[in-house]
C-alpha cells in the first residue's frame, strides 16, 4: 500500500493478511489439510507472477533473495503477497551473474529424516526416477488433485533444479506455465518425459553438496542466505 518514513527504520505499508504466512499452512499438518490443490497452485502461480515482474518488468531487474514461505503472505482470500525486500538487490543491466540464495518450499535439509530424505532436492529427483512421485506429496494433495497437473507441476520442478542457469525456464515461463495448467492448457515445453540422465546427474551434484552442507550446518545453524551459488541473469532466472 506505501511506506512510512517517520521512524527510524522506514516501513513498508500492507493490508491486513488475516491468514498470515505460507509457512504455517506447509509446515503444520492441520493447517495444510485446509488449503485445497487448487488453491496451492493458484499461490504458486502468483508468487511466480511476483517474481517475474521483479526480475523483467521493472526498467532495473530486481532480485528478491529472501524468497521462502514466511514471506509469503496470504489474505482472507488466500491470495499470495510477497514481502520481505529487506534483502533485495538491484541488477545492474550489464550484470551477467548473480548470487542468489537456496530456494525452498519445504526445509531444504531435514537432520532428522532419513539419509535418503535429509536432501529435499535429491528426495524429490529419487522420487520422480523410481515412479514414487506421490511419496513427497501431502496426502490430501495426492488424493485431490489432478494427476496430470500433479506431473506437470513435478516436471516444472525439475527443470527449475537444472544445475546450469542458462537450461532453467525464466520466472516469466514458470509464472506462464503454472498459469497455464490452472487453465488446463498445454504448453509443449513442459509435456516432455522426465530425461533419466539428467536425473541420474543432478542427484550425483546435489548429494556431494548436501554431504557438504550436513558436515557444515546444524540443523538450527542453515542459513540459506549465506549459502550463495552463482546463477546467470540474463534472463531473470
Amino acid at each position: 500500500m506505501g511506506c512510512c518514513l517517520e521512524t527510524l527504520v522506514p516501513l513498508l505499508v500492507y493490508e491486513f493478511v488475516p491468514n498470515g504466512t505460507l509457512f504455517k499452512y506447509i509446515h503444520h499438518e492441520n493447517k495444510m489439510s485446509i488449503v485445497s490443490w487448487e488453491t496451492c497452485l493458484r499461490i504458486a502461480t502468483e508468487v511466480a507472477e511476483a517474481l517475474s515482474y521483479l526480475h523483467s518488468a521493472t526498467s532495473t531487474p530486481i532480485i528478491h533473495r529472501d524468497v521462502k514461505p514466511s514471506n509469503i503472505l496470504l489474505d482472507s482470500s488466500y491470495t499470495a503477497k510477497v514481502s520481505d525486500f529487506g534483502a533485495s538487490k538491484l541488477v545492474p543491466l550489464d550484470q551477467t551473474e548473480l548470487a542468489t540464495m537456496l530456494l525452498t518450499r519445504r526445509k531444504a535439509l531435514s537432520f532428522d529424516k532419513p539419509e535418503v530424505e535429509r536432501s529435499l532436492v535429491t528426495y524429490f529427483l529419487l522420487s520422480l526416477k523410481e515412479n514414487r512421485f506421490s511419496e513427497v506429496l501431502e496426502k490430501h494433495i495426492a488424493n485431490e488433485g489432478n494427476v496430470e497437473q500433479l506431473k506437470e507441476v513435478a516436471n516444472l520442478a525439475k527443470k527449475c533444479l537444472r544445475l546450469k542457469g542458462e537450461d532453467r525456464p525464466t520466472m516469466k515461463e514458470v509464472a506462464m506455465e503454472l498459469d497455464g495448467l490452472r487453465r488446463m492448457e498445454k504448453h509443449s515445453w513442459v509435456n516432455v518425459d522426465p530425461n533419466s540422465e539428467e536425473i541420474e546427474h543432478l542427484l550425483g551434484e546435489t548429494s556431494d553438496s548436501s554431504k557438504y552442507d550436513v558436515r557444515k550446518k546444524s540443523t538450527n545453524a542453515y542459513d540459506s542466505v549465506r549459502d550463495h551459488v552463482v546463477l546467470d541473469f540474463d534472463d531473470g532466472r
